[in-house]
């Protein structure tokens, strides 16, 4: 009877690694997700220059606020996982045998350290780029004409589908002042061309693929 127990504790240690490595990826989907759908609600509020309407955009506004608040919102949840990891760890195999799988569970502190500083750098970027713009509209004489060369830009360089920049460019335009109304402007502009260009492309599509008429 012991042996039988003791060759079970054997297996539950060298199924552990295994189980927090599944555990921790599970959980890291999760989050991706709820950022994933925190981004695309965001980003359509912005496209349609309006406050946060839904509860994944106000939390996805509020953590991509500041470097401070993302590495909050990446702190806390990176902490509450390691705790249900330590948790489902007691459970499973033991203080004991989590003692003797502490140095899987340190990787896995030290990647979630790296995970935070990846996000804080990210949003610090994007605030930069944001400083920047504002900067660059305020110092000029002509705001609207400005607003457009920042935007012109970014379709004649090629850069159209970064999206780090039109995020900022949206965000800009939020801004209740003549620095935001203008962008605003220019980005209403710009939208309302490229939804004209897929209109006429779709119809031009359209006429190819109805072929030539009967009396053609």
């Amino acid at each position: 009877m012991c042996d039988l127990l003791s060759e079970g504790m054997q297996f539950d240690l060298m199924a552990a690694p295994y189980l927090f490595v599944v555990l921790a990826f599970m959980i890291q989907i999760f989050w991706f997700m709820l950022q994933r759908r925190g981004q695309i609600d965001y980003a359509q509020d912005l496209y349609h220059f309006r406050a946060p309407t839904t509860v994944f955009s106000r939390y996805y506004a509020w953590r991509s606020g500041s470097v401070g608040k993302s590495v909050i919102d990446a702190a806390l949840f990176n902490i509450v996982s390691l705790g249900l990891i330590v948790v489902f760890g007691v459970l499973t195999v033991g203080p004991e045998g989590m003692m003797e799988i502490s140095a899987l569970v340190v990787l896995i502190g030290v990647f979630s350290v790296f995970n935070v500083g990846q996000i804080a750098r990210r949003v610090r970027k994007r605030i930069e780029l944001e400083r920047t713009i504002i900067r660059n509209i305020s110092q000029s004489v002509d705001k609207v004409g400005e607003a457009r060369r920042l935007v012109e830009q970014q379709v004649l360089t090629g850069q159209s589908r970064n999206p780090t920049v039109w995020f900022a460019l949206f965000c800009v335009a939020q801004i209740q002042d003549q620095i935001g109304w203008s962008l605003r402007d220019v980005l209403l502009e710009e939208r309302n061309k490229m939804t004209t260009t897929r209109k006429e492309t779709f119809q031009s599509a359209q006429d190819e693929d109805a072929g030539p008429s009967i009396g053609g």
